[in-house]
């Protein structure tokens, strides 16, 4: 990685790092107090001490939290009830903000309570992204109301241009909500759903002709591969649709 961020100095032989790989490498040494700060709860920094060795970061020690040395929950107690309690209202809330001002729409601007949609007609995103979430906090009638607008409402073949469809972040977003929602509930309106877009999605694989996908697709009803979305992703994204569509 850092031999693509460094570049050849004509005038010595040896390697000089430019200054955006200098940032690269430093910005997460910056980060990391920030993330050591945040993550007590969610991993073990045992590991992580021991990673660092002689490092002059100064980490704070792991919190009494949510998970103890051995790996166990103990989701029995107080504490960890209350914060359970205040991430489940916090979702609700959000949820029914999104559905009183941006039902069905993709996004919703949180100041201005506008919409915004990544297509006309719009696909839903946050309603699908937010399945999952819905489903594993318990908020079942909040996911049947979802589940339902995607069975009446969800069609991604009326799509036909307009607006520029981002083959990898609908695919992360859309196509993974859509199955990670029916992985977990078993409704299976959610795998025809999925099956659909993802038949939607298929041209943007299957009209290249290097194998790598198209960035992006201007019509999902008819595959259409304008000029404008004609180039193919770059390797990060190439190397996940190939596995997610494999």
């Amino acid at each position: 990685g850092l031999a693509l961020l460094a570049s050849r100095n004509p005038q010595r032989d040896g390697i000089r790092m430019n200054a955006r790989g200098q940032a690269m490498i430093a910005l997460p040494l910056l980060l990391l107090p920030i993330y050591a700060w945040a993550a007590p709860n969610l991993i073990y920094l045992d590991d992580l001490d021991q990673a660092l060795g002689s490092s002059p970061l100064q980490l704070p020690a792991r919190a009494p939290g949510v998970i103890d040395p051995d790996g166990v929950m103990p989701s029995a107690s107080a504490e960890f009830a209350a914060r359970r309690a205040q991430v489940v209202a916090a979702t609700k809330r959000s949820f029914e903000h999104y559905k009183r001002h941006a039902w069905g729409s993709d996004e919703l601007r949180p100041v201005s309570n506008a919409t915004h949609n990544w297509t006309q007609p719009a696909l839903g995103v946050t309603l699908i992204d937010a399945m999952s979430t819905l489903w594993v906090l318990g908020l079942r009638d909040e996911f049947a109301e979802a589940a339902d607008h995607v069975a009446e409402s969800f069609d991604p073949f009326e799509i036909a241009g307009g607006k520029f469809v981002d083959v990898f972040e609908t695919t992360i977003r859309v196509l993974g909500g859509l199955v990670s929602a029916y992985s977990l509930s078993g409704d299976e309106r959610l795998l025809d759903a999925a099956e659909t877009f993802a038949d939607a999605l298929a041209p943007a694989l299957s009209a290249s002709p290097s194998g790598i996908p198209f960035r992006g697709l201007a019509s999902l009803r008819d595959g259409i591969v304008s000029p404008a979305t004609g180039a193919t992703c770059g390797t990060a994204p190439a190397g996940t649709l190939l596995l997610e569509f494999r």
